[in-house]
């Protein structure tokens, strides 16, 4: 999936962090210029990205995102 992905700029912009003991929901905007297999997947997504803390590191979990 890497190489057919062609992300020319990216960026958040806005993040809000909430901590649950050693879990953490990371919701936020990101907005993206690129294209996958050749078809353009540009524009505005929110983000929600579920971090673990295992053995003191901090890992996602899971993410979703859905283009607005």
């Amino acid at each position: 999936m890497a190489s057919a992905y062609d992300l020319q700029t990216f960026e958040f912009e806005r993040l809000d962090v909430r901590l649950y003991g050693d879990v953490a929901l990371v919701l936020g905007d990101y907005r993206q210029t690129g294209a996958v297999c050749g078809e353009a997947k540009s524009g505005t997504f929110v983000i929600t990205d579920t971090w673990v803390r295992r053995d003191g590191r901090w890992q996602v979990a899971a993410r979703s995102s859905i283009l607005i």
